[in-house]
């Protein structure tokens, strides 16, 4: 049986039958996709800015040459995005401008991945809103073009991440910059439907329906995550989304008393 040559650390030249080969790649595959696996586990695990540095660090550790074709560039991008979220100010421009920066490799390297797209619009909506929105209009439809890709990718990603963006987006931007209150919860009912254990949707759809003035579907939708959160396992994230719930329900006006 014809043998082929490979490298393996530390650098010893083998020979493996053409076979055998096949089965010693499909497990260096599975191992590799094993250990992703746990690191997106460890991702959602994390809240802190020390838990996400240390996530930074393990990322940048790999071989650079293996972010082209293994997914590895728009999962930094994830974790510059988380860490923007947390850096004190003055330094989140830098996190966002790092997330765009992978998030590009990203798009280049594995174009038919939406996560790529999708952190990309992120974190450019994200240096719009420290620059001030008369400042960031060039970035506007670029931004909207990037988080409808990735849902057409993949809406479900993030547990429906792309539509939770965009809901947000359509709701924060005025009128005449395209916003739009109905599309913007047609967004996040969506985005509801897809990842129901993600409260970022419960919290976003809720704004929107206050925001338009439907304040019992918004308090509704309140009530309904902080009886899920009960359910759910305990994290900081939860615990966090549970306050934030409580914040937004006192400012929802009291049901009208029809008796």
């Amino acid at each position: 049986m014809r043998s082929k040559e490979i490298f393996l650390p530390p650098m010893i030249m083998i020979k493996i039958p053409a076979i055998s080969l096949i089965v010693f790649l499909l497990t260096i595959n599975s191992a590799f996709a094993d250990s992703m696996q746990a690191f997106d586990q460890r991702f959602k695990e994390s809240y802190h800015f020390s838990e996400m540095n240390a996530l930074e660090k393990d990322l940048v550790s790999l071989d650079e040459k293996q972010f082209r074709s293994r997914g590895l560039d728009w999962r930094l991008a994830r974790v510059y995005h988380a860490l923007g979220e947390r850096a004190p100010e003055g330094k989140q421009a830098d996190y966002y401008q790092r997330c765009i920066e992978r998030a590009e490799r990203s798009v280049e390297f594995l174009p038919e991945q939406p996560q790529g797209y999708f952190f990309r619009g992120l974190c450019n909506g994200e240096i719009g809103r420290l620059q001030g929105i008369l400042q960031s209009l060039m970035l506007i439809e670029p931004l909207k073009e990037d988080l409808k890709k990735a849902k057409k990718l993949d809406p479900a990603m993030e547990e429906g991440a792309p539509c939770r963006a965009l809901g947000k987006l359509y709701l924060e931007l005025p009128l005449w910059l395209g916003g739009d209150g109905d599309l913007a919860i047609n967004y996040l009912k969506e985005a509801l439907q897809l990842g129901p254990k993600h409260p970022d949707n419960y919290l976003f759809l809720a704004e929107a329906y206050m925001e338009l003035g439907q304040a019992d579907l918004g308090r509704d939708t309140l009530l309904k995550l902080i009886e899920n959160i009960k359910t759910w396992p305990d994290s900081p994230k939860y615990q966090k989304a549970r306050k934030d719930a409580i914040k937004q329900l006192k400012s929802v006006p009291p049901p009208e008393d029809n008796t």
